[in-house]
């Protein structure tokens, strides 16, 4: 209200300055004219009333200017200001979510009778979890201690060989460890196929990991057998060209023509494999169990022993898996049904890509 007051004040006196200017103007004109002098002075007069119009209009846009400048500034501070606050008490808001949550009761069952939801806090349902693992855990060990005999397994397997190389009476001899084993009772190393590959210490908690380890396509295309192959045997690599990995038709030699009798002694599971000779050698076996719905301790009692051999594609198969991974004959050893009673030996395929399995290696 005050700045249109101004502004028609100004205007006002802008204008009678003007009529004032105009009627001076005029009776200096009529003066001269009696006078005799000349319209310099008219027009020198003129000129100077518009440089006064002129610097009073630049004043009032300047000063109007400074003006919407601050004000515009003011308006971006209490802007920011404000989107600054909003997301302090957002921050505020989700930090007593957190809070609240955590003392919220959660439904974990229901009731039979009434089919009412069972409530418990969120740090009460950890604690209980804990308890439960715990207690599974010491179930297990307390199931398998009952199952497993305990005894030495040096004297169990007092039969086999100690040769480090071993004739079984077959086409080929074998080792009497696995590559990378320390021992004759080590799984030791786990190779992917075709390559140097290895699991050291393997955890089938970690496959994702392994999955992630590159893998050449070339070698999942490859239909060659790399038996006794310095670029892809690893079995040749590592026992610097003693041995190499044996071939589909030597597993199935081993599994035909032998006799294999398992043995279970503590923490030491695997087959003692008995050939034609008399002579025996002895492959372990990977375990692992767990307990199912019903509390019964289901026990993993198995192996895959790599092959050489790869799986040629025939003309009719149209797997895309076996485009792009490829894959190779593995001889399986595997127990029936989680009973350490019952196994099934066989030669089986499995990716090239995704499976690492331990080597026994072979010479002639």
């Amino acid at each position: 209200m005050t700045k249109k007051f101004v502004l028609i004040i100004t205007l006002g006196l802008n204008a009678i300055y003007a009529l004032g200017q105009s009627v001076y103007m005029h009776e200096a004109q009529q003066d001269a004219e009696e006078s005799g002098a000349t319209g310099i002075s008219g027009i020198f007069t003129l000129i100077v009333f518009f440089g006064i119009v002129y610097v009073i209009s630049a004043l009032w846009s300047s000063k109007k200017d400074k003006k919407s400048s601050s004000s515009q500034l003011q308006d971006e501070f209490d802007e920011g200001l404000y989107w600054e606050e909003k997301e302090q008490e957002r921050a505020e808001l989700k930090m007593m979510e957190s809070q609240i949550e955590e003392e919220l009761d959660i439904p974990i069952a229901f009731n039979n009778a009434d089919l009412s939801p069972i409530h418990i806090t969120e740090n009460e349902f950890k604690q209980q979890k804990k308890e439960h693992e715990d207690f599974v855990n010491s179930f297990v060990k307390e199931q398998e201690e009952k199952f497993f005999p305990i005894g030495s397994i040096e004297d169990a397997l007092k039969n086999v060989s100690s040769n480090p190389i071993v004739d079984l009476g077959l086409s080929v001899k074998w080792s009497n460890k696995n590559i990378g084993a320390t021992d004759i009772f080590d799984i030791g190393y786990k190779f992917r196929w075709g390559t140097f590959d290895y699991i050291e210490n393997y955890d089938r908690e970690k496959l994702a990991e392994y999955y992630a380890i590159p893998f050449d396509d070339a070698i999942g295309s490859c239909e060659e057998d790399i038996s006794g192959n310095e670029i892809f045997d690893a079995a040749t690599k590592f026992s610097k060209g003693e041995l190499r990995t044996p071939t589909k038709k030597e597993c199935e030699e081993l599994i035909d023509r032998c006799k294999w009798e398992y043995v279970e002694v503590d923490k030491y599971k695997g087959f003692i494999v008995t050939g034609p000779s008399g002579a025996s050698i002895y492959l372990p076996l990977s375990f692992s169990s767990f307990v199912n719905c019903m509390y019964i301790v289901m026990m993993s009692v198995d192996e895959a022993y790599m092959t050489s051999t790869p799986v040629i594609k025939q003309k009719s198969q149209t797997d895309e898996m076996l485009d792009i991974e490829g894959w190779s004959y593995r001889m399986s050893i595997v127990n029936n049904n989680h009973k350490t009673e019952s196994f099934t030996k066989r030669i089986d395929s499995f990716s090239k890509k995704h499976r690492f399995s331990p080597i026994r290696g072979v010479c002639q």
